[in-house]
């Protein structure tokens, strides 16, 4: 069951979520019948090395298909992909079920209300990102339900008898598991009426005809890895795609010239063996371009022309504006002067960017400048598509921190007092929008002090986005461990070296051995771990360095 909230009632903040979808065993003694629904319903195995018989292990890979037990979690929150991560916290609510204790990490997560009014199983699931809706469309469609079943037979009353020459017990035959094991699909009532009377299961309209877009002469061809390379060009030359033969039909049907790339499937028929396009005869269509990204180059700007353009013959005439064509697709769209559009035109662009904002953080009483409404019109790029962005000299987005943890400084703060880049620290205490740290090494190691958020700018010249990117966040990043060149000059009490592979420049183990301040803080690890122990490995010299020096 699909059910869509109003944005007023979609659950936004922890709170909500915990009020709607519990995954937690409830009080015996404060709401027994929620106790009792639980524990019959939506209680997880018992799985794992006293039940190798539960349908949730693969035998092959040997782990666990359901992810269970959960790990304990103190509050709900949402991970990388938009997926919930429930509150299960480490109470004294247990439920006994086939002598085994279980407790929260055992829980599916449910509705209470939900649960005691129909008394069956139901899973709840909150999607309130894009990536957890794509995952959900594709589960509603996944196909039929199957059901796995396992036939054990019943136990029979045998004797053990023992051979009087051997003096062991006879061994009785293995048990088949292979043809005791069962994979059956499971329909249910509703569904089995429906196939009864020839009913639809499911019906997608209009159909989609994908358009691809591609530079000149940088189509996608497929091929066999035995076939010759004279046989990929030349079929490569009789293959059009789609937008090739675009620009044939344009050729050939004149009427069709007024319509651009994306409404042709409209008028259109692709024919896929001829590859070529026919006049359509019946049936609705809609065409989609392949989406593009901003960072890749020409095929940006030409997607861009696609959209507007009509009755192209070639990829010169998508380049070709008031006669004069373009070497670029980026040139022949940069040809119309879009800051002059753009000022001459910008309080239509953003008549509802303040309407928006106030929407969003439900101030309706809040004022934006000129600026603010400039920078929030040109941000077409999804919020989380700029959150995932990660360049050289950029903080990352999201920057997990706890107390203990070991960080390295980013950037130059204060060079009188240590805090230069790549400055070795360790978080003392977490603040709001600071941190408290103490350096570890150099000569201002005790050293405390507060690290605030720094806004960074993107380098200019860097033409991979086309606009100036800026992330306000703090200038630190999680160092667990650093290269040998880069640890020269550092001393530590605890050092430990994994060498993988003996050092291949000269001094380069002398100076891995050299951080440590005793020998006692030194561990070693050599080789990778899947071939034996290793107990030695090479000190690079080249005796080069060491002739002509002067005799003392």
């Amino acid at each position: 069951m699909v059910i869509w909230l109003h944005p007023d009632s979609k659950p936004r903040t922890i709170q909500q979520v915990d009020r709607m979808v519990s995954a937690e065993i409830p009080d015996k003694q404060q709401d027994p019948h929620g106790y009792d629904a639980v524990k019959q319903f939506m209680i997880h195995g018992p799985c794992g090395e006293s039940h190798k018989l539960s349908p949730c292990i693969d035998s092959d890979r040997k782990n666990y298909t359901r992810h269970f037990p959960k790990r304990y979690c103190t509050e709900t929150s949402f991970d990388d992909s938009g997926f919930p991560v429930y509150r299960r916290r480490k109470t004294n609510h247990i439920v006994q079920k086939n002598d085994v204790e279980l407790d929260n990490r055992w829980v599916v997560p449910y509705n209470r209300d939900l649960l005691v009014m129909f008394q069956c199983h139901i899973n709840i699931k909150i999607c309130n990102h894009a990536r957890s809706l794509k995952y959900f469309c594709k589960y509603c469609m996944k196909g039929h339900d199957r059901a796995t079943m396992l036939l054990v037979k019943a136990k029979k009353n045998t004797t053990t008898y023992v051979d009087q020459s051997s003096s062991e017990p006879v061994k009785a035959a293995p048990i088949d598991e292979i043809s005791q094991y069962l994979d059956g699909r499971y329909v249910c009532a509703a569904e089995a009426v429906w196939h009864t009377y020839g009913f639809s299961i499911h019906h997608r309209t209009p159909s989609v005809e994908r358009l691809p877009v591609h530079l000149e002469d940088m189509q996608t061809i497929t091929f066999k890895g035995n076939e010759s390379l004279e046989n990929v060009k030349n079929r490569a030359l009789f293959r059009k795609s789609k937008l090739q033969a675009w620009f044939e039909a344009n050729k050939k049907y004149p009427w069709g010239r007024n319509l651009s790339y994306q409404e042709f499937p409209a008028k259109f028929v692709w024919d896929g063996r001829g590859c070529q396009w026919t006049p359509r005869k019946q049936g609705l269509v809609v065409g989609r371009l392949h989406s593009t990204y901003a960072s890749s180059g020409d095929l940006f700007y030409l997607r861009m022309i696609l959209t507007r353009f009509k009755g192209a013959t070639s990829f010169a005439d998508l380049r070709t504006v008031n006669g004069e064509v373009f070497s670029t697709f980026k040139d022949a769209c940069n040809v119309g002067n879009p800051s002059k559009l753009w000022y001459d035109h910008i309080e239509n662009f953003t008549d509802d960017i303040t309407w928006m904002r106030r929407c969003v953080l439900k101030n309706n009483d809040l004022v934006l400048s000129e600026e603010e409404i400039q920078n929030w019109a040109l941000a077409a790029f999804p919020v989380e598509f700029l959150n995932s962005i990660d360049m050289s000299g950029m903080p990352k987005h999201e920057l997990k921190l706890k107390v203990g943890v070991v960080v390295m400084l980013t950037r130059n703060i204060n060079q009188v007092l240590g805090l230069c880049n790549g400055t070795r620290m360790v978080i003392k205490k977490l603040f709001k929008w600071t941190v408290e740290c103490e350096i570890i090494t150099g000569s201002h190691a005790g050293a405390m002090h507060i690290i605030p958020r720094f806004t960074t700018t993107s380098n200019e010249s860097n033409s991979k986005w086309p606009f100036i990117f800026k992330r306000r966040q703090l200038p630190l990043q999680v160092c667990f461990a650093m290269t040998i060149n880069k640890s020269q000059g550092q001393s530590l009490e605890k050092v430990g070296v994994y060498l993988p592979s003996p050092t291949f420049c000269h001094g380069q183990l002398y100076v891995a051995l050299s951080c440590v301040t005793s020998p006692a803080g030194l561990h070693i690890l050599l080789g990778d771990g899947t071939t034996e122990k290793k107990y030695s490995t090479k000190n690079i010299v080249y005796e080069e360095v060491f002739y002509n020096l002067p005799k003392m």
